[in-house]
């Protein structure tokens, strides 16, 4: 990891793994039920959430940098919430106090802080936090809240180790959804000492709270974000898949190895004995997607080998994901795309159209 990322995130390590958690646990109850979506109270501003976002990273910065770790952090955390993060940041020993723990983690960051520098060089960009953003935020507090609640139960002395097991088995955090007044989802160019690097981080406050700042949530939301847009394109082809089979029952000739996009002008290597216009008019009743997003699929072997899903902001699914068609012989095959490189769906397109010659 960067020296820059590692030191501004830091004080949230504890909290990190409470989210990666919250990812996986929270995608099979999302099917079962849908929560209505938070209402933020003040309306997104670019140039106020601009001079906010500044105003409160600096502040935050200027704690550390003065050597005032416990002012730091209660931009990290509400204050019942800080004897839970110390308590699951592995400092603890069986046998402390909740505020043994809290001590230790404050010593282990103002050590860590020690002689750096930390400075914000500018804000890259700012915006309204996303809905996912908000559910990663609410449960993140509420395995906090949670942990709090056994802490109460373990008395005067702790046993992290007995905590951790009992924390592993709750997975209802339904009940900690909180309401925003506003919150922005920021990009930020900062420094430590004389390394620079951009950091995304949510700055926001609950309804009668103070200024927090998250940066552990973000990558879970690219994440959730990048799960939802491969699940789509599946759902593209998987579509795609379905009306092929009706055609096929219909007597309509399906064969071939070719590429059918949103775009018609993209259609590719199409047989004149394909029935483009029954497709098209079947799939606008199958089809999932956004409106306004894009897509290509490959039909081969009378299926939808392979399909790409994009966005009106350009964020891209893949089906099957992570892949993209070769040629093996007469069928086609798969290989690994660079873990590397970011992707467009017209990149992809252009590959696919060589691959099929």
């Amino acid at each position: 990891m960067k020296k820059t990322v590692a030191f501004i995130t830091a004080v949230t390590m504890a909290l990190c793994s409470f989210a990666a958690c919250t990812h996986k646990n929270t995608e099979s109850s999302s099917e079962s039920k849908t929560p209505a979506p938070h209402v933020i109270s003040v309306p997104f501003d670019a140039e106020k959430a601009e001079a906010l976002s500044k105003e409160t990273i600096t502040n935050y910065f200027n704690a550390i940098n003065s050597g005032d770790i416990a002012s730091s952090m209660t931009y990290q955390y509400d204050n019942d919430m800080l004897k839970a993060a110390a308590v699951m940041s592995g400092l603890a020993a069986k046998g402390d106090s909740a505020d043994e723990a809290v001590e230790k983690l404050i010593a282990a960051y103002t050590e860590t802080y020690k002689g750096h520098t930390l400075t914000l060089n500018e804000i890259v960009s700012v915006d309204s936090i996303p809905e996912n953003g908000y559910i990663l935020l609410d449960e993140a507090y509420g395995r906090l809240s949670e942990i709090n609640k056994l802490i109460e139960k373990s008395g005067k002395k702790i046993d992290p180790e007995k905590i951790s097991e009992k924390y592993g088995e709750i997975t209802d955090f339904s009940s900690y959804r909180r309401e925003y007044e506003e919150g922005y989802d920021v990009v930020a160019s900062i420094s430590v000492d004389d390394e620079t690097n951009d950091q995304e981080m949510l700055i926001y406050r609950t309804v009668g709270g103070n200024w927090q700042i998250d940066m552990t949530v973000p990558a879970h939301m690219q994440k959730s974000e990048q799960v939802d847009l491969d699940n789509t394109a599946s759902s593209t082809a998987g579509s795609a898949s379905s009306v092929l089979k009706k055609m096929k029952e219909a007597g309509k000739d399906i064969s071939g190895t070719f590429i059918i996009s949103s775009d018609g002008s993209q259609d590719y290597n199409v047989p004149a004995s394909f029935d483009m216009a029954d497709f098209r008019s079947r799939y606008a009743e199958e089809y999932k997607g956004a409106a306004d997003a894009s897509y290509f699929i490959v039909i081969d072997d009378e299926i939808a080998a392979y399909a790409v899903y994009e966005t009106s902001d350009k964020k891209t699914g893949i089906y099957p994901f992570g892949l993209i068609i070769k040629k093996q012989g007469d069928r086609l095959s798969y290989d690994e795309l660079d873990k590397e490189t970011t992707y467009t769906k017209d990149d992809l397109y252009d590959m696919c159209k060589s691959v099929i010659g």
